[in-house]
Protein backbone atom coordinates (compact mmCIF):
# COMPACT_ATOMS: atom_id res chain seq x y z
CA UNK A 1 0.00 0.00 0.00
CA UNK A 2 1.85 3.62 -1.17
CA UNK A 3 1.87 6.26 1.15
CA UNK A 4 0.38 9.76 1.72
CA UNK A 5 2.00 12.32 -1.17
CA UNK A 6 2.02 15.61 -0.32
CA UNK A 7 3.60 18.01 -3.11
CA UNK A 8 5.62 20.35 -1.96
CA UNK A 9 4.14 23.15 -3.96
CA UNK A 10 0.83 22.68 -1.88
CA UNK A 11 2.58 21.85 1.59
CA UNK A 12 4.00 25.16 1.12
CA UNK A 13 0.78 27.24 0.12
CA UNK A 14 -1.11 25.58 3.07
CA UNK A 15 0.92 26.39 5.12
CA UNK A 16 0.43 30.21 4.29
CA UNK A 17 -3.38 29.09 3.99
CA UNK A 18 -3.00 27.69 7.66
CA UNK A 19 -1.86 30.93 9.01
CA UNK A 20 -4.68 33.15 8.06
CA UNK A 21 -7.69 31.30 7.91
CA UNK A 22 -6.83 28.24 10.08
CA UNK A 23 -5.39 30.09 12.95
CA UNK A 24 -8.20 28.84 15.26
CA UNK A 25 -7.33 25.80 15.30
CA UNK A 26 -7.05 22.70 17.97
CA UNK A 27 -3.28 23.75 18.35
CA UNK A 28 -0.69 21.00 17.65
CA UNK A 29 -1.84 17.47 16.92
CA UNK A 30 -0.76 14.78 18.72
CA UNK A 31 -0.96 11.20 17.93
CA UNK A 32 -4.42 10.59 19.51
CA UNK A 33 -5.85 13.91 19.18
CA UNK A 34 -9.04 14.52 17.52
CA UNK A 35 -8.66 17.24 14.95
CA UNK A 36 -11.30 19.41 13.87
CA UNK A 37 -11.28 21.27 10.25
CA UNK A 38 -11.13 25.06 11.41
CA UNK A 39 -13.12 27.64 13.09
CA UNK A 40 -15.96 29.49 10.33
CA UNK A 41 -14.99 32.56 9.89
CA UNK A 42 -17.88 35.32 9.37
CA UNK A 43 -19.07 35.21 6.16
CA UNK A 44 -18.77 37.99 3.60
CA UNK A 45 -22.23 37.67 2.05
CA UNK A 46 -20.96 37.66 -1.57
CA UNK A 47 -21.94 34.89 -3.50
CA UNK A 48 -19.26 33.07 -5.36
CA UNK A 49 -18.57 33.35 -9.10
CA UNK A 50 -21.28 31.29 -10.64
CA UNK A 51 -21.34 30.54 -14.25
CA UNK A 52 -24.65 31.49 -15.76
CA UNK A 53 -25.61 28.66 -18.90
CA UNK A 54 -29.05 27.87 -20.71
CA UNK A 55 -29.69 24.23 -22.17
CA UNK A 56 -33.24 22.99 -23.67
CA UNK A 57 -34.61 22.14 -19.89
CA UNK A 58 -32.56 23.86 -17.31
CA UNK A 59 -30.61 27.29 -16.41
CA UNK A 60 -27.61 27.65 -14.40
CA UNK A 61 -28.06 29.34 -10.40
CA UNK A 62 -26.22 32.44 -11.56
CA UNK A 63 -29.33 33.25 -13.38
CA UNK A 64 -31.68 32.53 -9.97
CA UNK A 65 -29.40 34.64 -7.97
CA UNK A 66 -30.40 37.99 -9.83
CA UNK A 67 -33.46 37.79 -7.98
CA UNK A 68 -32.94 35.05 -5.49
CA UNK A 69 -29.75 36.69 -3.90
CA UNK A 70 -28.97 39.62 -1.56
CA UNK A 71 -28.62 42.02 -4.27
CA UNK A 72 -28.35 45.84 -4.55
CA UNK A 73 -31.54 47.74 -4.67
CA UNK A 74 -33.81 47.05 -8.03
CA UNK A 75 -34.67 50.53 -9.26
CA UNK A 76 -35.31 52.08 -5.89
CA UNK A 77 -37.33 49.10 -5.09
CA UNK A 78 -35.20 46.42 -3.81
CA UNK A 79 -35.54 45.28 -0.58
CA UNK A 80 -32.32 45.98 2.19
CA UNK A 81 -30.05 43.25 3.74
CA UNK A 82 -32.61 42.53 6.48
CA UNK A 83 -35.13 41.01 3.71
CA UNK A 84 -32.97 40.20 0.82
CA UNK A 85 -33.50 36.76 -0.65
CA UNK A 86 -30.73 34.77 -0.11
CA UNK A 87 -31.74 31.69 -1.48
CA UNK A 88 -28.61 30.86 -3.71
CA UNK A 89 -25.92 32.28 -1.40
CA UNK A 90 -27.03 30.14 0.63
CA UNK A 91 -26.92 26.65 -1.81
CA UNK A 92 -23.41 28.13 -3.29
CA UNK A 93 -21.88 27.22 -0.21
CA UNK A 94 -23.64 24.10 0.49
CA UNK A 95 -22.48 20.25 -0.70
CA UNK A 96 -25.02 20.37 -2.98
CA UNK A 97 -23.56 23.29 -5.42
CA UNK A 98 -20.72 21.10 -4.99
CA UNK A 99 -21.87 18.08 -5.60
CA UNK A 100 -20.03 17.44 -8.67
CA UNK A 101 -16.92 19.18 -7.53
CA UNK A 102 -16.24 16.86 -4.57
CA UNK A 103 -12.60 15.59 -4.02
CA UNK A 104 -13.88 12.50 -2.28
CA UNK A 105 -16.66 11.76 -4.53
CA UNK A 106 -14.19 12.43 -7.33
CA UNK A 107 -11.50 10.58 -6.62
CA UNK A 108 -14.41 7.29 -5.54
CA UNK A 109 -15.67 7.49 -8.22
CA UNK A 110 -12.47 7.20 -10.17
CA UNK A 111 -11.04 4.43 -8.21
CA UNK A 112 -14.04 2.36 -9.34
CA UNK A 113 -13.29 2.97 -12.87
CA UNK A 114 -9.39 2.20 -12.45
CA UNK A 115 -10.66 -1.13 -10.60
CA UNK A 116 -13.24 -2.17 -13.60
CA UNK A 117 -11.96 0.10 -16.50
CA UNK A 118 -14.47 -2.15 -18.82
CA UNK A 119 -17.10 -1.08 -16.81
CA UNK A 120 -16.53 2.93 -17.49
CA UNK A 121 -19.98 3.60 -19.08
CA UNK A 122 -21.44 1.77 -16.27
CA UNK A 123 -20.11 3.15 -13.29
CA UNK A 124 -20.01 6.68 -14.42
CA UNK A 125 -23.60 6.69 -15.75
CA UNK A 126 -24.91 5.23 -12.25
CA UNK A 127 -22.82 8.35 -10.62
CA UNK A 128 -23.73 11.62 -12.87
CA UNK A 129 -27.36 11.48 -12.72
CA UNK A 130 -27.48 12.57 -9.17
CA UNK A 131 -24.04 14.74 -8.91
CA UNK A 132 -24.00 16.32 -12.44
CA UNK A 133 -27.91 15.70 -13.03
CA UNK A 134 -28.18 18.59 -15.95
CA UNK A 135 -24.99 17.44 -17.56
CA UNK A 136 -26.84 13.86 -17.26
CA UNK A 137 -30.34 14.57 -18.12
CA UNK A 138 -29.51 16.72 -21.01
CA UNK A 139 -27.27 13.90 -22.64
CA UNK A 140 -30.03 10.90 -21.63
CA UNK A 141 -32.24 13.18 -23.62
CA UNK A 142 -30.31 13.68 -26.97
CA UNK A 143 -29.26 9.98 -27.04
CA UNK A 144 -25.89 11.02 -25.82
CA UNK A 145 -23.14 9.33 -23.72
CA UNK A 146 -23.73 9.87 -19.90
CA UNK A 147 -19.77 10.22 -18.64
CA UNK A 148 -17.82 12.02 -16.43
CA UNK A 149 -13.97 11.88 -16.76
CA UNK A 150 -11.69 12.22 -19.80
CA UNK A 151 -14.08 13.21 -23.12
CA UNK A 152 -17.47 13.86 -20.39
CA UNK A 153 -18.91 16.33 -18.50
CA UNK A 154 -16.03 16.97 -15.84
CA UNK A 155 -13.87 17.57 -19.46
CA UNK A 156 -13.67 21.79 -19.61
CA UNK A 157 -14.47 21.12 -23.02
CA UNK A 158 -17.66 19.26 -23.39
CA UNK A 159 -20.87 21.46 -23.99
CA UNK A 160 -22.71 20.25 -21.13
CA UNK A 161 -19.32 20.72 -18.70
CA UNK A 162 -20.99 24.25 -17.09
CA UNK A 163 -24.11 22.69 -16.13
CA UNK A 164 -22.30 19.94 -15.04
CA UNK A 165 -20.00 22.23 -12.49
CA UNK A 166 -23.37 23.32 -11.83
CA UNK A 167 -24.19 20.19 -9.70
CA UNK A 168 -27.51 19.74 -7.88
CA UNK A 169 -28.61 23.76 -8.88
CA UNK A 170 -31.88 25.27 -8.42
CA UNK A 171 -33.82 24.24 -11.63
CA UNK A 172 -32.67 20.48 -11.38
CA UNK A 173 -34.76 20.24 -8.03
CA UNK A 174 -37.71 22.79 -8.98
CA UNK A 175 -38.26 20.72 -12.00
CA UNK A 176 -38.55 17.60 -11.26
CA UNK A 177 -42.47 16.02 -11.22
CA UNK A 178 -44.63 14.92 -9.05
CA UNK A 179 -44.67 11.30 -10.98
CA UNK A 180 -46.50 8.00 -10.37
CA UNK A 181 -43.00 6.90 -9.58
CA UNK A 182 -41.47 9.75 -7.06
CA UNK A 183 -40.72 7.36 -3.79
CA UNK A 184 -41.45 4.48 -5.30
CA UNK A 185 -38.15 1.76 -6.32
CA UNK A 186 -38.89 2.93 -9.62
CA UNK A 187 -37.79 6.83 -9.22
CA UNK A 188 -34.85 6.13 -6.63
CA UNK A 189 -31.17 6.13 -7.72
CA UNK A 190 -31.32 9.45 -10.37
CA UNK A 191 -34.38 8.31 -11.91
CA UNK A 192 -36.31 11.35 -11.26
CA UNK A 193 -38.92 12.96 -14.07
CA UNK A 194 -38.75 15.99 -15.61
CA UNK A 195 -40.76 15.98 -18.71
CA UNK A 196 -38.64 17.39 -21.75
CA UNK A 197 -39.77 20.69 -23.39
CA UNK A 198 -39.27 21.28 -27.32
CA UNK A 199 -37.94 24.91 -26.22
CA UNK A 200 -36.16 26.91 -23.49
CA UNK A 201 -39.49 28.99 -22.48
CA UNK A 202 -42.28 28.24 -20.42
CA UNK A 203 -40.53 25.74 -18.74
CA UNK A 204 -42.21 24.24 -15.92
CA UNK A 205 -41.30 24.74 -12.10
CA UNK A 206 -42.49 23.47 -9.35
CA UNK A 207 -42.59 25.44 -5.96
CA UNK A 208 -44.43 25.53 -2.21
CA UNK A 209 -47.37 27.53 -3.12
CA UNK A 210 -49.72 28.32 -5.60
CA UNK A 211 -50.48 32.06 -6.01
CA UNK A 212 -47.18 33.14 -7.23
CA UNK A 213 -46.93 36.27 -9.98
CA UNK A 214 -44.42 34.59 -12.35
CA UNK A 215 -44.38 37.01 -15.07
CA UNK A 216 -40.72 38.07 -14.22
CA UNK A 217 -39.27 34.51 -13.70
CA UNK A 218 -40.78 33.46 -17.46
CA UNK A 219 -39.69 36.21 -19.13
CA UNK A 220 -35.69 36.07 -17.43
CA UNK A 221 -35.04 32.58 -17.62
CA UNK A 222 -37.44 30.96 -18.81
CA UNK A 223 -39.57 29.05 -16.18
CA UNK A 224 -43.20 29.43 -14.75
CA UNK A 225 -44.59 28.48 -11.28
CA UNK A 226 -46.76 25.51 -11.02
CA UNK A 227 -47.63 24.45 -7.45
CA UNK A 228 -46.06 21.33 -6.44
CA UNK A 229 -46.36 19.45 -3.22
CA UNK A 230 -43.40 17.26 -3.67
CA UNK A 231 -41.03 20.38 -3.05
CA UNK A 232 -42.03 19.86 0.49
CA UNK A 233 -41.82 16.04 0.28
CA UNK A 234 -39.08 13.84 1.88
CA UNK A 235 -39.66 11.16 -1.24
CA UNK A 236 -37.80 14.25 -3.75
CA UNK A 237 -35.05 13.98 -1.46
CA UNK A 238 -35.32 10.14 -2.17
CA UNK A 239 -34.90 9.86 -5.96
CA UNK A 240 -31.17 10.56 -5.83
CA UNK A 241 -30.59 9.36 -1.60
CA UNK A 242 -32.10 6.54 -2.02
CA UNK A 243 -29.68 4.26 -4.33
CA UNK A 244 -28.97 0.83 -5.51
CA UNK A 245 -25.98 -0.62 -7.47
CA UNK A 246 -24.76 -2.94 -9.86
CA UNK A 247 -22.14 -5.25 -8.72
CA UNK A 248 -19.25 -8.07 -10.08
CA UNK A 249 -18.57 -11.24 -9.35
CA UNK A 250 -14.87 -11.45 -9.06
CA UNK A 251 -14.36 -12.00 -12.67
CA UNK A 252 -15.79 -8.65 -13.61
CA UNK A 253 -18.80 -9.89 -14.81
CA UNK A 254 -21.94 -7.79 -13.81
CA UNK A 255 -23.93 -10.22 -11.37
CA UNK A 256 -27.17 -8.53 -9.64
CA UNK A 257 -28.17 -4.94 -9.60
CA UNK A 258 -29.98 -3.86 -6.34
CA UNK A 259 -27.25 -3.30 -3.61
CA UNK A 260 -28.79 -0.87 -1.00
CA UNK A 261 -25.64 1.27 -1.33
CA UNK A 262 -27.40 4.27 0.86
CA UNK A 263 -31.27 3.94 1.63
CA UNK A 264 -31.94 7.06 3.74
CA UNK A 265 -35.50 7.70 2.80
CA UNK A 266 -36.51 4.24 3.42
CA UNK A 267 -35.41 4.11 6.56
CA UNK A 268 -36.74 7.33 7.53
CA UNK A 269 -40.33 5.53 6.43
CA UNK A 270 -39.87 2.92 9.03
CA UNK A 271 -38.91 6.33 11.71
CA UNK A 272 -41.30 7.71 14.10
CA UNK A 273 -40.67 10.82 12.34
CA UNK A 274 -42.78 9.46 9.48
CA UNK A 275 -45.17 8.07 11.08
CA UNK A 276 -46.77 10.74 12.58
CA UNK A 277 -49.95 12.80 12.10
CA UNK A 278 -47.68 15.62 10.32
CA UNK A 279 -44.44 13.99 9.47
CA UNK A 280 -40.83 15.51 9.66
CA UNK A 281 -39.84 15.36 6.09
CA UNK A 282 -36.22 15.93 5.21
CA UNK A 283 -36.57 19.82 4.30
CA UNK A 284 -37.57 20.27 7.57
CA UNK A 285 -34.08 19.22 9.20
CA UNK A 286 -31.80 20.04 6.27
CA UNK A 287 -33.93 23.54 4.81
CA UNK A 288 -35.62 24.18 7.89
CA UNK A 289 -37.87 27.84 7.54
CA UNK A 290 -35.68 30.36 8.92
CA UNK A 291 -37.89 33.39 9.17
CA UNK A 292 -40.50 35.30 6.99
CA UNK A 293 -39.43 37.69 4.53
CA UNK A 294 -39.76 38.09 0.09
CA UNK A 295 -38.68 35.22 -1.67
CA UNK A 296 -37.29 37.26 -5.20
CA UNK A 297 -36.60 40.57 -5.68
CA UNK A 298 -39.37 41.63 -8.14
CA UNK A 299 -42.23 42.04 -8.34
CA UNK A 300 -41.63 44.96 -5.56
CA UNK A 301 -45.04 43.81 -4.54
CA UNK A 302 -44.62 40.50 -3.23
CA UNK A 303 -46.29 39.62 0.06
CA UNK A 304 -43.47 37.88 2.98
CA UNK A 305 -43.62 34.38 3.39
CA UNK A 306 -41.93 31.69 5.04
CA UNK A 307 -38.14 31.61 3.81
CA UNK A 308 -36.48 27.63 3.50
CA UNK A 309 -33.02 27.87 4.07
CA UNK A 310 -31.30 26.45 0.92
CA UNK A 311 -28.11 26.09 3.24
CA UNK A 312 -28.95 22.16 2.47
CA UNK A 313 -26.96 21.71 5.72
CA UNK A 314 -25.61 17.85 6.39
CA UNK A 315 -22.76 15.89 8.04
CA UNK A 316 -20.21 16.38 5.48
CA UNK A 317 -18.35 18.79 7.19
CA UNK A 318 -15.03 17.04 6.47
CA UNK A 319 -15.29 17.48 2.43
CA UNK A 320 -16.84 21.29 3.06
CA UNK A 321 -13.42 21.56 4.80
CA UNK A 322 -11.35 19.85 1.94
CA UNK A 323 -13.11 22.45 -0.37
CA UNK A 324 -12.30 25.33 1.84
CA UNK A 325 -9.00 24.73 1.51
CA UNK A 326 -8.71 24.08 -1.93
CA UNK A 327 -10.89 27.30 -2.15
CA UNK A 328 -8.42 29.64 -0.48
CA UNK A 329 -5.12 27.75 -2.21
CA UNK A 330 -6.89 29.09 -5.59
CA UNK A 331 -7.11 32.16 -4.01
CA UNK A 332 -10.82 32.83 -3.26
CA UNK A 333 -12.50 33.24 0.16
CA UNK A 334 -13.20 30.32 2.34
CA UNK A 335 -15.26 31.74 4.94
CA UNK A 336 -18.74 30.81 2.60
CA UNK A 337 -17.57 27.16 3.19
CA UNK A 338 -16.25 27.26 6.51
CA UNK A 339 -19.32 28.90 7.47
CA UNK A 340 -21.43 25.71 6.31
CA UNK A 341 -19.22 23.91 8.12
CA UNK A 342 -19.56 25.42 11.42
CA UNK A 343 -23.68 24.51 10.25
CA UNK A 344 -22.99 21.61 9.89
CA UNK A 345 -21.17 21.03 13.46
CA UNK A 346 -24.62 22.48 14.76
CA UNK A 347 -26.54 20.01 12.72
CA UNK A 348 -24.77 16.91 14.15
CA UNK A 349 -25.24 18.44 18.05
CA UNK A 350 -28.64 17.63 17.53
CA UNK A 351 -28.20 14.14 15.99
CA UNK A 352 -27.82 12.10 19.10
CA UNK A 353 -27.36 12.09 22.91
CA UNK A 354 -25.55 9.97 25.61
CA UNK A 355 -26.93 8.82 29.13
CA UNK A 356 -25.44 7.16 31.77
CA UNK A 357 -27.41 4.11 32.87
CA UNK A 358 -25.37 2.86 36.05
CA UNK A 359 -22.26 3.11 37.57
CA UNK A 360 -20.32 1.85 40.26
CA UNK A 361 -16.78 1.24 41.71
CA UNK A 362 -16.09 -1.52 43.52
CA UNK A 363 -13.23 -4.10 44.56
CA UNK A 364 -10.82 -2.09 41.76
CA UNK A 365 -13.71 -2.80 38.94
CA UNK A 366 -15.47 0.30 37.41
CA UNK A 367 -18.22 -0.46 35.58
CA UNK A 368 -20.85 1.87 33.78
CA UNK A 369 -23.08 1.23 31.29
CA UNK A 370 -24.27 4.14 28.59
CA UNK A 371 -27.18 4.72 26.42
CA UNK A 372 -26.48 6.23 22.90
CA UNK A 373 -29.66 7.90 21.63
CA UNK A 374 -30.15 8.20 17.55
CA UNK A 375 -32.40 11.78 17.72
CA UNK A 376 -32.65 11.61 13.58
CA UNK A 377 -35.33 10.41 11.32
CA UNK A 378 -33.02 7.56 9.69
CA UNK A 379 -29.49 5.61 10.76
CA UNK A 380 -26.76 7.07 12.76
CA UNK A 381 -24.64 7.26 10.44
CA UNK A 382 -26.81 7.45 7.23
CA UNK A 383 -26.26 6.96 3.35
CA UNK A 384 -22.64 6.77 1.99
CA UNK A 385 -20.99 4.09 4.21
CA UNK A 386 -17.59 6.30 4.17
CA UNK A 387 -19.56 7.46 7.44
CA UNK A 388 -19.18 5.73 10.77
CA UNK A 389 -19.80 7.27 14.50
CA UNK A 390 -17.92 6.19 17.35
CA UNK A 391 -17.24 6.69 20.99
CA UNK A 392 -14.27 7.61 22.68
CA UNK A 393 -13.97 6.82 25.94
CA UNK A 394 -11.13 8.46 28.61
CA UNK A 395 -10.78 7.29 32.32
CA UNK A 396 -8.94 9.31 34.53
CA UNK A 397 -7.53 9.43 37.71
CA UNK A 398 -7.12 11.74 40.70
CA UNK A 399 -3.82 12.91 39.06
CA UNK A 400 -5.35 13.94 35.97
CA UNK A 401 -3.87 10.69 34.53
CA UNK A 402 -5.45 8.55 31.95
CA UNK A 403 -5.41 5.05 32.97
CA UNK A 404 -8.32 3.95 30.15
CA UNK A 405 -8.79 4.85 26.99
CA UNK A 406 -10.97 3.63 24.06
CA UNK A 407 -11.35 4.98 20.54
CA UNK A 408 -8.64 7.51 20.38
CA UNK A 409 -7.72 9.07 17.34
CA UNK A 410 -4.49 9.84 15.22
CA UNK A 411 -3.81 13.18 13.06
CA UNK A 412 -4.37 11.01 10.27
CA UNK A 413 -8.16 10.31 11.16
CA UNK A 414 -7.03 6.56 11.98
CA UNK A 415 -8.78 5.59 15.56
CA UNK A 416 -6.40 3.49 17.22
CA UNK A 417 -7.60 -0.02 18.72
CA UNK A 418 -10.62 -0.29 15.45
CA UNK A 419 -9.44 -3.18 13.79
CA UNK A 420 -10.26 -1.68 9.40
CA UNK A 421 -8.03 1.04 10.20
CA UNK A 422 -5.05 -1.41 10.63
CA UNK A 423 -6.33 -4.03 8.40
CA UNK A 424 -8.33 -3.33 5.44
CA UNK A 425 -9.26 -6.84 5.04
CA UNK A 426 -11.05 -7.08 8.55
CA UNK A 427 -13.29 -4.63 10.66
CA UNK A 428 -14.14 -4.14 14.33
CA UNK A 429 -16.55 -6.00 15.49
CA UNK A 430 -19.85 -4.28 17.63
CA UNK A 431 -19.31 -4.89 20.96
CA UNK A 432 -22.21 -5.42 23.53
CA UNK A 433 -19.06 -4.90 27.00
CA UNK A 434 -15.71 -3.44 26.12
CA UNK A 435 -13.17 -4.14 28.66
CA UNK A 436 -9.89 -3.35 27.05
CA UNK A 437 -8.32 -0.26 25.10
CA UNK A 438 -8.37 -2.16 21.44
CA UNK A 439 -11.59 -2.44 21.95
CA UNK A 440 -14.16 0.65 20.06
CA UNK A 441 -17.96 0.97 20.00
CA UNK A 442 -17.98 1.70 16.35
CA UNK A 443 -21.36 2.10 14.34
CA UNK A 444 -20.59 1.56 10.83
CA UNK A 445 -21.76 -0.33 7.36
CA UNK A 446 -18.98 -2.61 6.23
CA UNK A 447 -19.45 -3.47 2.62
CA UNK A 448 -19.02 -7.64 1.71
CA UNK A 449 -18.04 -8.79 -1.75
CA UNK A 450 -19.63 -11.64 -3.75
CA UNK A 451 -16.94 -13.68 -2.44
CA UNK A 452 -17.63 -12.76 1.60
CA UNK A 453 -15.07 -10.22 1.70
CA UNK A 454 -14.68 -7.11 2.78
CA UNK A 455 -14.44 -4.54 0.13
CA UNK A 456 -14.27 -0.52 -0.43
CA UNK A 457 -14.92 -1.04 -4.25
CA UNK A 458 -18.61 -0.29 -4.67
CA UNK A 459 -19.14 -1.75 -7.35
CA UNK A 460 -18.20 -5.45 -5.90
CA UNK A 461 -20.78 -5.17 -2.83
CA UNK A 462 -23.55 -7.08 -2.41
CA UNK A 463 -24.07 -7.42 0.94
CA UNK A 464 -23.22 -5.67 4.08
CA UNK A 465 -21.11 -7.77 6.82
CA UNK A 466 -21.67 -5.51 9.05
CA UNK A 467 -24.23 -2.77 9.96
CA UNK A 468 -24.73 -1.87 13.44
CA UNK A 469 -25.70 1.71 13.18
CA UNK A 470 -28.02 2.92 15.38
CA UNK A 471 -31.37 3.26 13.63
CA UNK A 472 -34.14 5.67 14.71
CA UNK A 473 -36.64 5.59 16.83
CA UNK A 474 -39.74 3.50 15.76
CA UNK A 475 -37.69 1.65 13.49
CA UNK A 476 -37.76 -2.49 14.77
CA UNK A 477 -34.88 -3.59 13.05
CA UNK A 478 -36.09 -7.75 13.02
CA UNK A 479 -38.67 -6.86 10.78
CA UNK A 480 -38.15 -3.78 8.25
CA UNK A 481 -37.53 -5.21 5.08
CA UNK A 482 -33.90 -6.41 4.35
CA UNK A 483 -32.50 -3.71 2.23
CA UNK A 484 -32.39 -1.42 5.41
CA UNK A 485 -31.96 -4.31 7.96
CA UNK A 486 -28.66 -4.03 10.48
CA UNK A 487 -26.99 -7.17 10.42
CA UNK A 488 -24.11 -8.52 12.70
CA UNK A 489 -23.66 -8.68 15.71
CA UNK A 490 -25.76 -6.02 16.94
CA UNK A 491 -28.36 -8.70 16.20
CA UNK A 492 -27.69 -10.56 18.46
CA UNK A 493 -27.13 -7.76 21.20
CA UNK A 494 -30.62 -7.40 22.76
CA UNK A 495 -29.77 -3.60 23.89
CA UNK A 496 -29.82 -2.77 20.23
CA UNK A 497 -33.17 -1.54 19.65
CA UNK A 498 -34.99 1.13 18.20
CA UNK A 499 -33.61 4.65 18.47
CA UNK A 500 -30.76 3.67 20.65
CA UNK A 501 -28.09 1.02 21.82
CA UNK A 502 -26.43 0.15 25.15
CA UNK A 503 -23.40 -0.79 26.02
CA UNK A 504 -21.42 -1.26 29.19
CA UNK A 505 -17.47 -0.40 30.11
CA UNK A 506 -16.26 -2.70 32.65
CA UNK A 507 -12.78 -1.79 33.37
CA UNK A 508 -10.55 -3.77 36.04
CA UNK A 509 -7.15 -3.86 38.03
CA UNK A 510 -7.60 -0.13 39.20
CA UNK A 511 -6.58 0.94 42.64
CA UNK A 512 -7.36 4.53 43.05
CA UNK A 513 -10.43 5.85 44.88
CA UNK A 514 -12.20 8.10 42.42
CA UNK A 515 -12.15 8.15 38.68
CA UNK A 516 -13.50 10.93 35.89
CA UNK A 517 -14.99 9.59 32.91
CA UNK A 518 -15.45 11.76 29.88
CA UNK A 519 -17.22 9.95 26.79
CA UNK A 520 -17.91 11.52 23.39
CA UNK A 521 -20.05 10.18 20.40
CA UNK A 522 -18.61 11.55 17.32
CA UNK A 523 -18.95 11.15 13.59
CA UNK A 524 -16.17 11.33 10.54
CA UNK A 525 -17.61 11.41 7.08
CA UNK A 526 -14.59 10.12 5.47
CA UNK A 527 -13.34 6.61 7.50
CA UNK A 528 -9.67 5.86 6.98
CA UNK A 529 -10.18 2.87 5.53
CA UNK A 530 -11.21 4.84 2.52
CA UNK A 531 -8.71 7.58 2.41
CA UNK A 532 -6.04 3.76 2.57
CA UNK A 533 -7.97 2.36 -0.09
CA UNK A 534 -7.39 4.86 -2.32
CA UNK A 535 -3.67 4.99 -1.73
CA UNK A 536 -3.30 2.57 -4.12
CA UNK A 537 -3.98 5.36 -6.92
CA UNK A 538 -2.01 8.35 -5.79
CA UNK A 539 -0.71 8.65 -8.97
CA UNK A 540 -3.97 9.56 -10.24
CA UNK A 541 -4.23 13.36 -10.70
CA UNK A 542 -7.92 13.49 -9.53
CA UNK A 543 -7.12 10.91 -6.89
CA UNK A 544 -3.76 12.34 -5.67
CA UNK A 545 -6.35 16.07 -5.52
CA UNK A 546 -8.23 14.89 -2.84
CA UNK A 547 -5.26 12.59 -0.89
CA UNK A 548 -3.22 16.14 -0.99
CA UNK A 549 -6.56 18.35 0.63
CA UNK A 550 -7.10 15.34 3.06
CA UNK A 551 -3.34 15.13 3.87
CA UNK A 552 -2.93 19.16 4.61
CA UNK A 553 -6.45 19.43 6.30
CA UNK A 554 -6.74 16.56 8.22
CA UNK A 555 -10.31 16.76 9.32
CA UNK A 556 -10.45 14.16 11.88
CA UNK A 557 -14.10 13.92 13.56
CA UNK A 558 -16.76 16.03 15.23
CA UNK A 559 -18.66 15.94 18.26
CA UNK A 560 -22.11 14.69 17.77
CA UNK A 561 -22.37 14.69 22.46
CA UNK A 562 -20.41 14.45 25.20
CA UNK A 563 -21.11 12.74 28.89
CA UNK A 564 -18.63 13.72 31.72
CA UNK A 565 -19.02 12.17 35.04
CA UNK A 566 -17.14 11.63 38.13
CA UNK A 567 -17.13 8.12 40.30
CA UNK A 568 -15.83 6.92 43.85
CA UNK A 569 -15.57 8.54 47.11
Amino acid sequence: MKPFILRSALVIACGFVASLAWSAMDGPVDEATHRGSGRAVAPTGKTPAMADFETLNFRGAAACASCHSAGVSKGGNGPDSSTSPVMVDQWSASIMSYGSKDPFWQAKVKSEVLRAPLHRDLIEGKCAPCHTPMAATEARIAGDPVLLFEDGFLDPDHPLHQAAMDAISCTLCHRIENSDTLGTDDGFSGNYTIAPVNAPVNRPHFGPYADTFDQPMAASVGLRNHFGEQINNSALCATCHNLKTPFLDAHGQIVGTDFPEQMPFSEWQRSNFASLEEPTACQQCHMAVEDEGRLALKPPWLQDRGRASHAFVSANTEILSLLAMETALQGGDPSPLLASVDAGRELLARAGELHLLDVSLDHGILEFELLVDNSTGHKLPTAFPSRRVYLHTVVRDDSDEIVFESGAMMATGRIIGVDSDQDLSTYEPHHQTITTPDQVQVYEAILGSTDNDVTYTLLRADRYLKDNRIVPAGFDPATVPEDIRPTGGCMDDPDFGSGHDEITYRIDDLGGPRYTVTVELRHQAIGYPYVMDLTEFSDDAVISRFLDLYAAVLPGSEVIAKLEFETGG
